[in-house]
């Protein structure tokens, strides 16, 4: 009996230490812990710089040294629009057009990633957003890591 009071108090102060996470931001709980380095995927193909895209690509490869389910999310930002999230991470393609990027070492698998429908004649930029801080009350700082920029024919 005297075990279940002590597990009972033990959850309802940390019920009431989450619950001061709204009132309190500043609550050890809440506060925001840096997360450990993010591995940043490398872009493939096309590779970076590239202008001579086909506007029917259906993917992009990257590599990536973690698996695939550890991604978090590669964005497409076309010239003066909004960026479109991506994924996740599929096998990659066979046969990789060229010219590619060769896979640096230590940067993993390839990996393919479906597109949208792309316009001709536009610029786009390839990013990865992630992560950066985290807390137990659920809250999340993100960033965004540039990997590259192409244009379509």
């Amino acid at each position: 009996m005297r075990y279940r009071h002590a597990a009972l108090f033990a959850m309802c102060a940390f019920a009431t230490a989450l619950a001061s996470c709204s009132v309190n931001p500043s609550n050890l709980i809440c506060s925001p812990v840096p997360l450990k380095s993010v591995a940043i995927p490398q872009l493939i193909y096309p590779v970076p710089g590239y202008s001579k895209v086909p506007d029917n690509a259906t993917f992009i490869v990257v590599a990536y040294p973690a698996a695939p389910q550890l991604a978090q999310t590669i964005t497409l930002t076309p010239h003066g629009g909004a960026a479109i999230s991506l994924g996740p991470l599929g096998a990659a393609p066979k046969v990789i057009p060229t010219p590619h990027a060769k896979v640096l070492p230590g940067q993993g698998a390839e990996y393919g990633v479906s597109l949208p429908q792309l316009q001709p004649k536009m610029a786009y930029t390839v990013a990865y957003r992630y992560a950066v801080t985290a807390n137990a009350c659920g809250q999340s700082t993100t960033t965004s890591q540039l990997m590259g920029t192409f244009a379509t024919q």
